[in-house]
C-alpha cells in the first residue's frame, strides 16, 4: 500500500524543478503563459514542477487505459469524454493543479478538469512517494471523483481506491485479476493495461 504523508513533506520529483512555493492556481496559470510548449508542468503545494518526459512503456499504458475506459464509458452512454495528459483543479486546493496521465471529463475552454469521476497516475521512477501521496489526498478531496488508480510501469500492478470503500486501496497485482469501475463501464483484466509493453502477458518466453 502507498504511504500516506503529511503535506509539508512533499517533494519535487527529479529532475523536476520547482519555482516560487507560493503559487497559486491564477499564477500557475499565468506562468505556463510564458513557457515553451513543449514543457510539461504540475503546481504541487504551491511549487510549479516541471514534469521529466514519460517513456514509452507509460505513454503506452495510458493509451491502453483511455481506450478501455472509452469503449467502457461508450457503452454506458454517459457523456464523457477520456483525456491524456490534463490538469485537473480540486476546489479544496488552490496550490494544486496536477497533470494525471488519464481521466474522463467533459469539453470545455479551460486548459484544465474541475469535475472528474475518475484519475489514474502511471508511476515513473521519478515520482516520490510523498508527491503520490498528497496527490492521492487531494484527488479525494475532489466532490465529483470516484476513483484514483496508481499504475506501477516497472512490474504488473495497480491499486484502485474507491470513494465506496472509503478509499481504502485494493491491490491488484495478477495480470489475469480484473479491474472492475462499474460506473465507468470499465472492466477488463489488469494485464490488459500493458499490453503492447515488454510485460505484455500475452508474450511468451521461450
Amino acid at each position: 500500500m502507498l504511504e500516506l504523508l503529511p503535506e509539508d513533506e512533499i517533494m519535487a520529483s527529479e529532475p523536476a524543478r520547482r519555482l516560487s512555493g507560493t503559487m497559486d492556481v491564477h499564477e500557475f496559470e499565468a506562468f505556463l503563459e510564458g513557457r515553451p510548449q513543449q514543457e510539461r508542468w504540475q503546481l504541487i503545494q504551491g511549487n510549479a514542477v516541471m514534469m521529466a518526459p514519460p517513456n514509452l512503456v507509460h505513454q503506452r499504458i495510458a493509451l491502453n487505459l483511455r481506450d478501455l475506459l472509452t469503449d467502457g464509458v461508450r457503452a454506458r452512454g454517459l457523456d464523457l469524454f477520456v483525456y491524456v495528459d490534463v490538469g485537473v483543479r480540486v476546489p479544496t486546493a488552490k496550490n494544486f493543479q496536477p497533470q494525471p496521465d488519464v481521466l474522463p471529463g467533459t469539453a470545455g475552454c479551460q486548459l484544465f478538469g474541475e469535475r472528474f469521476s475518475f484519475v489514474a497516475e502511471v508511476i515513473s521512477p521519478s515520482n516520490t512517494r510523498k508527491e503520490i501521496g498528497l496527490k492521492l489526498r487531494r484527488y479525494r478531496e475532489a466532490p465529483d471523483n470516484l476513483y484514483v488508480m496508481i499504475i506501477e510501469q516497472r512490474r504488473v500492478f495497480a491499486e484502485v481506491h474507491a470513494r465506496s470503500r472509503n478509499w481504502q486501496p485494493a491491490a491488484i497485482r495478477r495480470a489475469d485479476d480484473l479491474v472492475e469501475l462499474p460506473e465507468l463501464g470499465l472492466r477488463c483484466v489488469l494485464g490488459a493495461l500493458y499490453w503492447g509493453t515488454p510485460l505484455d502477458p500475452r508474450i511468451r518466453v521461450a
